[in-house]
């Protein structure tokens, strides 16, 4: 979901272009999204901040008419498991499931603050019993020596809540996959040196450069093999280039040249803002929950040894496949059943 400060921004060109004062320079302006799922990202932000920043918290607000989709279109004429399942998801997101210590969750909601409540998962999803189990259930037989087809690539897809489990489990995936890889090394500088024209890294080694990896980079020892699917992290132009298929969307098929170019993180925890110069694609075999919404396929592995953290991130993750059966869980090594953590905010939901 945008950041409410992206609508404003909107808002007030509008009204700049227009010479109009009402909201969007009095054109009908169409927002679309679901309260139920992810809510903008903040940086090591609260509950209250990353509830601040959404739509329902604008001054334009107060302007916008709600009109709700009933029908869920993916189900269509699904069996009755099915639409059990679809209902057991509005529970997800909604907290109307029986839980225990209701009244206490209760309690800690109207005091603005995440208990964090935990919820039984339908015994229809099944748990793994490792990462290898899951991998050979989500995508069996990829350790082959053919090259997986678009088709086998686009259905399924395993979720983690952390970039550093997505990373990892990506890894294990390529080195299962027959083939040898191509490495591509990155260039790294301070984007302080790059602003004043400076040819070296003041007070920073290369190599402690070339050993971050903040949110939005590219890594700087990109692995690739022929036939892995990769999900680019921004829009490409020319140059030296990579060649890609695209897998999904109105382009599916649309053979591209993807260029290395010169990347910059916006915000980080790093004491220094570095630029990388690399392909700006990213292994595709797992993929974060927020990277994931939008997405419809038919086997889901989800890895929640380390819970989810935010609102919405379970209920996406469950809401990728339209029936239990094909959802393959990897719960924490010492836990029982398929019990785990959900997060929601109520007073975002409409």
């Amino acid at each position: 979901m945008q950041n409410k400060f992206c609508i404003e921004a909107v808002d007030r060109t509008l009204r700049d272009v227009t010479k109009n004062i009402t909201a969007f320079g009095g054109i009908t302006v169409v927002l679309g999204g679901d309260f139920r799922q992810t809510l903008p990202v903040i940086q090591r932000g609260c509950r209250e901040q990353i509830v601040g920043a959404s739509i329902r918290r604008s001054v334009l607000w107060n302007n916008v008419i709600v009109l709700k989709l009933t029908q869920n279109m993916r189900l269509g004429n699904e069996d009755t498991e099915n639409v059990e399942f679809a209902e057991f998801l509005l529970q997800v997101c909604q907290l109307k499931f029986p839980l225990e210590r209701g009244e206490r969750i209760n309690f800690y909601t109207r005091m603005g603050t995440d208990p964090e409540p935990k919820i039984k998962l339908p015994q229809t999803m099944y748990r793994c019993a490792n990462l290898s189990e899951l991998i050979s259930k989500i995508y069996p037989g990829i350790e082959g020596h053919n090259i997986p087809t678009a088709k086998y690539l686009t259905e399924r897809t395993i979720l983690s809540p952390r970039n550093e489990d997505v990373a990892a489990i990506n890894d294990v995936i390529l080195n299962m996959y027959q083939g040898s890889y191509r490495s591509y090394m990155a260039a790294d500088k301070l984007a302080e040196d790059l602003e004043k024209g400076s040819s070296g890294n003041m007070g920073c080694p290369s190599e402690s450069l070339n050993a971050m990896n903040p949110p939005g980079l590219p890594p700087f020892n990109l692995k690739v093999k022929v036939g892995s699917p990769v999900i680019l992290r921004v829009e490409y132009c020319g140059g030296h280039v990579i060649e890609d298929t695209i897998l999904t969307g109105d382009k599916q098929g649309q053979l591209v040249f993807i260029p290395r170019i010169s990347l910059t993180p916006s915000s980080s925890d790093l004491m220094v803002r570095i630029s990388r110069r690399q392909f700006p694609i990213r292994l595709a075999y797992a993929m974060t929950i927020n990277k994931s919404q939008g997405q419809s396929v038919k086997f889901v592995g989800i890895d929640l040894r380390t819970p989810v953290f935010c609102h919405g991130q379970l209920y996406v993750a469950l809401s990728r496949c339209t029936t239990a059966r094909r959802i393959k869980l990897l719960m924490p090594e010492n836990s029982e059943g398929n019990e785990t953590d959900n997060v929601v905010y109520p007073e975002i939901l409409l």
